[in-house]
């Protein structure tokens, strides 16, 4: 019997549990982590399918600002439009398939906070990703802001043969509504050799 109880203190006590830091602490948001007046823009999108391309994502996003703007609307609020100009979503450049995560910078802080409301902790399958058993994580990037962003990108090479998997752009900022805007890729490609 007491051979069984030391098996079972010894087990529990070899399970790995990772450490709190200070960077967990800033990692998990509220509506005055991520506020208007800091500036906060840029979010990173974590646990992303890794079936998603640009062009789903790009849908997911345009499909959240036109809800918002239309909830704004019908408020008669005079919040800020919910609309983003960049987005990262990084690529396996051999399987065609992205690493699970992206970067999105929205034009304020507002919309920023809005969709961090909508996805942090949504579940993939409810918003159409029925065979998706991953759950969305939103927090805030390291890199805040546009220019930033493209600053921080505009020297970097990508091994791949389209500019589908470049940082973009968008001119005028998409809203849902405005999709038409002007695509300008950010970063080098070299093609793989």
């Amino acid at each position: 019997m007491k051979r069984e109880q030391r098996k079972k203190t010894t087990t529990t006590s070899t399970v790995w549990r990772p450490k709190t830091t200070e960077d967990d602490k800033v990692q998990s948001l509220s509506l005055y982590d991520f506020n208007v007046v800091e500036g906060k823009t840029t979010v990173m999108m974590k646990n992303i399918p890794n079936k998603i391309c640009l062009r789903n994502l790009l849908k997911v996003l345009d499909n959240h600002c036109s809800l918002e703007n239309e909830k704004t609307q019908n408020q008669n609020l005079s919040e800020p439009i919910s609309e983003y100009d960049f987005v990262y979503l990084p690529m396996d450049f051999r399987s065609g398939f992205n690493l699970g995560y992206a970067f999105v910078n929205f034009t304020s802080g507002n919309a920023a906070v809005k969709f961090y409301h909508c996805f942090h902790k949504l579940k993939w399958e409810n918003i159409g990703f029925s065979a998706c058993t991953k759950i969305c994580e939103v927090s805030k990037a390291r890199i805040q802001g546009k220019e930033r962003l493209v600053n921080h990108f505009q020297r970097s090479w990508f091994k791949c043969y389209t500019d589908e998997y470049l940082p973009t752009v968008f001119n005028p900022p998409r809203n849902g509504v405005n999709s038409t805007s002007t695509l300008s890729f950010v970063g080098q490609r070299r093609v793989p050799g």
